[in-house]
């Protein structure tokens, strides 16, 4: 019987992917480069939604079936004491095979942050960093960028074996300056350092408050477009894609200005932290700042410890439909209506690697 494009796209999936949900799958769990290439000629960026809560994974696949959309789904680190990255995919897996979704998408890793050039810390981080890929995540999303430039170059290049032996997409993290604005010398002296080494990353990420003029913004004119742009022709020099961990609180209307700046990716992390939350009660809520407090991280770092949706169905389907509602929103200003057909199309005539 002759091959469907579907067929040929999945001979694409990455072995890690392959190992990991076995070869009678049909789920394309494929490499973000490949699924970017698919967008030539069109206005398009790839949507990678945070699932904070695995109540929310079912709500992402929705709305990519939904939209027709390519997807990216991004596993945080790290997760709550219940979980593991293999568990997470196994629910990925289940979620996808309920609905029968056949759309393609990536898995990101992360962001690891590595905050110091301790030689313990940096070993832990580098097998969690293991573990991910071998649980069939395809792209890796790592963070040095509160280090100097020397040593966040060496913590990449101790952080990315993993990736690199699999042929997986590596995302690295821009830095920033003293009052967090873009550090171009810092970022051109980075990716300048990687390129005379094996870790040549797909796209390189911008912290939201690098190009937002205010809090967590809901409007086009409360980011920076000139940070973007400038971030963007930096990265591009280097072979890389603009990557944005955008903090504002309307990802739908947004996009626009991520399209226009030049994103090819775009994490909502505070959008998609948020809907979460509002599927807790404000006891749990003020718990998981509390926590945040006395650990001195961001409270969405510590959603997966407290994460109620295992044990209560309510909370279980507020999230997954909230979470479907801000991807299916976002989709269409963001150009994805229809790229999961082009995608296929493209992919299963030569278009892959």
């Amino acid at each position: 019987m002759e091959a469907t494009p579907l067929d040929k796209v999945l001979k694409l999936r990455p072995t890690n992917v392959v190992m990991r949900l076995g070869v009678q799958s049909r789920l394309p769990v494929l490499n973000p480069r490949d699924l970017i290439a698919s967008f030539e000629g069109r206005s398009a960026l790839l949507l990678c939604v945070p699932a904070f809560s695995g109540a929310a994974i079912p709500g992402i696949l929705r709305a990519s079936r939904d939209e027709d959309a390519v997807v990216g789904i991004a596993c945080p680190h790290p997760l709550g004491a219940r979980d593991t990255p293999a568990r997470f995919v196994e629910a990925l897996r289940d979620a996808a095979e309920e609905v029968r979704h056949r759309k393609p998408l990536f898995l990101q890793a992360g962001p690891f942050r590595l905050v110091s050039s301790d030689p313990r810390t940096r070993e832990q981080l580098t097998s969690a960093v293991y573990k991910y890929v071998d649980a069939g995540f395809t792209l890796v999303s790592l963070d040095a960028s509160r280090l100097p430039v020397d040593e966040a170059v060496a913590a990449y290049r101790e952080l990315a074996p993993a990736a690199i032996e699999r042929e997986l997409s590596i995302e690295i993290t821009a830095p920033l300056d003293e009052v967090h604005r873009l550090d171009v010398a810092a970022l051109r002296a980075t990716l300048e350092r990687l390129q005379k080494t094996r870790v040549q990353p797909q796209f390189v990420r911008v912290p939201g408050r690098a190009y937002a003029l205010e809090e967590h913004p809901r409007e086009v004119w409360q980011l920076d477009m000139a940070v973007l742009k400038e971030a963007r022709d930096v990265v591009r020099g280097y072979g890389g894609w603009l990557s944005l961990e955008d903090e504002g609180l309307a990802p739908d209307q947004l996009a626009p200005a991520w399209l226009e700046g030049g994103a090819r990716k775009v994490d909502p992390v505070e959008a998609s932290a948020r809907i979460v939350l509002g599927s807790w009660s404000e006891a749990l809520r003020e718990q998981l700042r509390e926590l945040a407090r006395t650990r001195g991280l961001h409270p969405r770092d510590l959603i997966a410890s407290l994460d109620p949706a295992d044990q209560d169905a309510k909370v279980k389907l507020k999230a997954e439909a909230l979470s479907w509602s801000m991807t299916v929103d976002t989709m269409p200003p963001a150009g994805l209506r229809g790229t999961a057909s082009a995608a296929i199309a493209h992919l299963s005539f030569g278009g892959g690697y």
